[in-house]
């Protein structure tokens, strides 16, 4: 599944800061308070849930002001609704940072072939703090804004167990996805699809 998250308005001066993703998690439930959550951005721009499937990663983009993200297609089990019933949410805390990243404003994804964090931009040891956690010395940072999407839903195999991703995220209004499985060559090149700003 494809997200992205971007500045609501430019403003003069804008380009001087990027757009960074702190945290975001997964409700059944439009209730950001929801007890029922899966975290997959946490600790200032970690793709922790990178750690658990390699379709989970940050991804460029061509504006500053816009940040694209993918996350492994996923239901949750054990709750009152069925996974046909289930409709997922995803909410995301963003604010605006320095250009040059730093251990509490960065992108920074698992790669799973060397185990270790790397940064989309600036360099790796930014990335260090994920695996521990990252503060910042500053105790008030930049202001912070919590965006919520449109609700989604997973359409499941007929085997009702095998979830599979679509190659691009379609408009906000689109209230349920058509999921298959990516081939390789297109889930690499898939920013292709998307709108550039």
């Amino acid at each position: 599944m494809f997200f992205q998250a971007s500045a609501a308005v430019s403003t003069p001066g804008s380009g001087k800061e990027r757009l960074y993703i702190n945290k975001c998690f997964v409700t059944a439930s439009q209730d950001p308070n929801s007890k029922i959550k899966y975290t997959v951005i946490d600790n200032y721009g970690c793709m922790i849930d990178g750690k658990v499937t390699s379709y989970s990663k940050f991804l460029p983009a061509d504006s500053k002001e816009v940040q694209k993200f993918s996350v492994g297609a996923f239901i949750f089990k054990n709750t009152a609704l069925t996974a046909s019933q289930q409709r997922l949410y995803m909410h995301c805390e963003i604010s605006m940072g320095p250009l040059s990243p730093t251990p509490t404003s960065k992108a920074c994804n698992f790669n799973p072939a060397t185990k270790k964090w790397e940064a989309l931009y600036g360099k790796d040891c930014i990335c260090d703090c994920c695996s521990s956690t990252c503060s910042s010395a500053k105790p008030n940072g930049a202001p912070k804004t919590l965006i919520s999407s449109p609700s989604w839903k997973v359409g499941l195999s007929s085997m009702d167990e095998h979830v599979k991703g679509d190659s691009q995220m379609k408009s906000s209004d689109a209230d349920t996805l058509s999921l298959k499985e990516p081939d390789l060559a297109e889930f690499k090149d898939f920013q292709n699809y998307w709108s550039h700003d």
